[in-house]
């Protein structure tokens, strides 16, 4: 391994345990060379439980995820910049190609795991647009005890918040919008808009600072 070419290209680093780490180490022990190992691996490298070494000191962690919808289909602005910047922008009377199946085969070819299907195709996606911002953006879910929640809460570093609700429904009220006209309330102007993500086709304006939008919003300008 010290001998052979460099940089080298390991593969599912977490399969050649202890071992192999650890060569790893007295290779780069030895030289002080930068880049001469790049380690992949589909799982987290520190969370590994075959993996005892973590290369402090010598290796630097690059979280790497998959393809987001809004890369794939080659979209300029994200979803979370125009909902921080231009929030008003998304209420147009154009409907979206998308439908529930198209939804769903979307889902289906990204083998999200069981559970709320739509929530976490949504979170996903705007974790991934998360990482490329201009800003530094933390990801919440909130919840009053006992009674109001919105499912994805989007906070800049200078206090400013946009709510995002998941519903795999096809139509929308101003029922689905009670987590976040509570969240609006409280956190006055520095809520700047919440939106609920829905199968359906149309944006549809709630209100104050609250409009309904196809999930394909995500992506589809």
């Amino acid at each position: 391994m010290a001998d052979g070419p460099k940089p080298m290209m390991i593969d599912e680093i977490q399969r050649g345990g202890d071992d192999l780490v650890l060569a790893i180490k007295s290779a780069v022990d030895r030289s002080a060379e930068r880049g001469q190992f790049v380690l992949a691996g589909s799982t987290r490298f520190l969370a590994t439980p075959s993996l005892s070494e973590s290369l402090a000191g010598r290796a630097s962690i690059i979280e790497v995820w998959p393809f987001a919808e809004q890369e794939l289909n080659g979209g300029d602005k994200s979803f979370l910049e125009r909902a921080f910047d231009e929030p008003e922008s998304f209420r147009t009377t154009t409907q979206s190609s998308y439908g529930r199946a198209d939804y769903f085969d979307l889902i289906a070819r990204g083998f999200y795991p069981r559970g709320p299907l739509v929530e976490t195709f949504i979170a996903n996606e705007l974790a991934k647009q998360a990482t490329w911002a201009p800003y530094r953006l933390n990801l919440f879910h909130w919840r009053v005890s006992q009674g109001a929640e919105v499912d994805l809460v989007v906070e800049r570093t200078n206090g400013r918040v946009i709510g995002v609700e998941a519903k795999a429904t096809d139509a929308v009220d101003l029922k689905d919008f009670k987590g976040l006209t509570t969240l609006r309330d409280a956190l006055g102007e520095e809520f700047v808009h919440g939106f609920v993500l829905y199968t359906g086709k149309r944006s549809l304006a709630f209100g104050d600072r609250l409009t309904a939008l196809p999930i394909s919003a995500l992506w589809d300008r």
